[in-house]
């Protein structure tokens, strides 16, 4: 696998996104912004900023043959997230319209039926992997980022270092399309963390998510690693669960954590983002970069099982 394919990917998007979002938050802002709500001045932040994102992402991919159908699959999903961001949608339009989105991936992608998982022998689905276990997985993934967020940095990191552990297994098993792919949605990671970290200057929105989501969910599948991604999602389906017990009664955009002073104090309902702040009080920034060494622990984790753990 040649490196300089990899590096050409990661500069290319980083560089792109760098720039497009600079332009998306200077031209946008006044039309699509949010308040962030975890700020005691309550400022105003450009909203839906996973589109410079994704346009940075999947540019460069359009010129790999190999990876364009993962591409417009991210499109397709991301798509779904722009409708929310403009429109809303319940929450079972979110979890339907992603499987739909989803299709010309299962019928034209060439998919094995087959999932690995530790301590046995590969287990074979037949028809239904491409016609369920795909398109629900995709779904899955791309709505437990979307619902674990609203805090700076927080989906965008937490992505990228999932991504960061997905990376020797794409060089190890020597897919060099899912490498692409992945030091192009890493670039673009890192250059829209730029603006995206505490202080945040934009927030990804229901597109930036949804796009992060699926990606993570494709690259699984093209490594044939879809345990080892749900490893590295746990906290986000963990996350997902502990709401879904509540009927997500209480949920908003940012969470609904309340502000008092610089510290964040927890509404009632379940979610992981909680149970630390019930624990100690702790500023935004504290509870991402805690959050960020979860998922550094999921990461290793998921090295472990993989190395040691599958047959």
């Amino acid at each position: 696998m040649n490196p300089l394919y990899l590096m050409i990917s990661f500069s290319s998007s980083l560089l792109l996104t760098m720039i497009l979002t600079r332009i998306w938050i200077k031209k946008v802002r006044n039309k699509y912004k949010g308040i962030d709500v975890h700020k005691e001045d309550k400022p105003e932040v450009a909203e839906m900023g996973g589109i410079p994102l994704l346009i940075g992402f999947l540019a460069p991919l359009i010129f790999f043959s190999d990876a364009q159908l993962i591409a417009l699959t991210v499109f397709l999903v991301s798509l779904v997230g722009i409708v929310d961001d403009i429109s809303g949608l319940s929450h079972s339009e979110k979890i339907v319209l992603p499987i739909l989105a989803s299709i010309p991936y299962s019928v034209f992608g060439d998919l094995s039926p087959w999932i690995d998982f530790p301590f046995l022998l590969p287990v074979y689905f037949g028809v239904f992997y491409k016609l369920l276990l795909v398109p629900l997985w995709i779904s899955a993934s791309a709505n437990s980022i979307n619902v674990m967020a609203g805090f700076n940095g927080l989906e965008a990191g937490m992505c990228l270092i999932a991504s960061f552990f997905l990376m020797p297994i794409a060089i190890d098993t020597g897919n060099l399309t899912s490498a692409l792919v992945l030091s192009s949605f890493m670039g673009s990671l890192v250059a829209f963390l730029y603006y995206n970290r505490y202080p945040s200057r934009v927030f990804p929105g229901d597109v930036g998510t949804f796009g992060m989501g699926a990606t993570i969910a494709l690259l699984s599948i093209e490594m044939k690693v879809e345990f080892i991604a749900f490893l590295l999602l746990l906290p986000h389906f963990t996350d997902f669960f502990m709401k879904s017990t509540s009927l997500f009664k209480g949920r908003e955009r940012h969470g609904h954590v309340i502000l008092k002073g610089k510290y964040l104090v927890p509404p009632k309902h379940l979610s992981i983002l909680h149970v630390p702040l019930r624990i100690t009080p702790m500023t935004e920034r504290s509870l991402v970069l805690l959050m960020y060494s979860v998922e550094v622990e999921m990461g290793i984790l998921a090295l472990f099982t993989y190395y040691f753990l599958f047959s």
